[in-house]
């Protein structure tokens, strides 16, 4: 095993804003994967969150919005990285604190390869009990390399979809491009939280 897999996160950080969730029909799509490029709205946007008044700037990775909201930079350097990938990127505009559009280059990162790749045994995952074929959590995430093609980039989990696993080589460009508001989790000791 040669691959080794971060967890796609993004980062709280003072003066940069934080916003609600997209602002688009059955947003849970967003989180599992499932291609909106026929059915996003031209007008979908995300709203700089009231409780944090004082925070407005923009960063390439948005926090808050419950999937990945990213910036044109971020999307460039993906795109530039991701060729074999199936991936959408689905426009949203960041509306400030006041109304207005504080942005029109923002993008909802929405990858589309799904992989059942989980050792759900060796992770001792815990099921859902409201939807039995979902993972709540587990006590240390363990993958089937086997189950994933060789120098994927960038995938969700089948069971845990909303979590998007990133290879370290694309870990290592997106961090040499110093994109505000990202940071990535390795999954050597996940659980669930955080």
């Amino acid at each position: 095993m040669s691959d080794r897999y971060f967890l796609w996160r993004s980062r709280m950080e003072d003066g940069y804003c934080i916003v609600k969730p997209p602002d688009v029909e059955d947003v849970w799509e967003l989180d599992i994967g499932i291609s909106r490029k026929h059915t996003f709205p031209a007008d979908a946007s995300c709203r700089m969150n009231p409780r944090y008044p004082k925070d407005i700037g923009l960063s390439d990775n948005l926090y808050g919005a419950g999937v990945p909201v990213i910036s044109r930079k971020l999307k460039e350097v993906l795109e530039n990285n991701l060729a074999s990938d199936r991936v959408e990127y689905l426009p949203v505009r960041i509306i400030d604190h006041k109304g207005r559009v504080a942005s029109g280059n923002y993008f909802i990162l929405n990858p589309l390869d799904i992989r059942d790749c989980i050792d759900t045994e060796q992770s001792k995952v815990e099921w859902n009990s409201i939807s039995p074929d979902r993972i709540t959590t587990c006590e240390n995430l363990v993958l089937k390399y086997g189950r994933i093609p060789q120098g994927q980039k960038i995938f969700r989990m089948k069971h845990w979809e909303y979590n998007i696993l990133v290879l370290s080589d694309l870990v290592d460009v997106l961090n040499a491009a110093g994109m505000t508001g990202l940071v990535f989790r390795d999954i050597k000791g996940y659980n669930g939280i955080g």
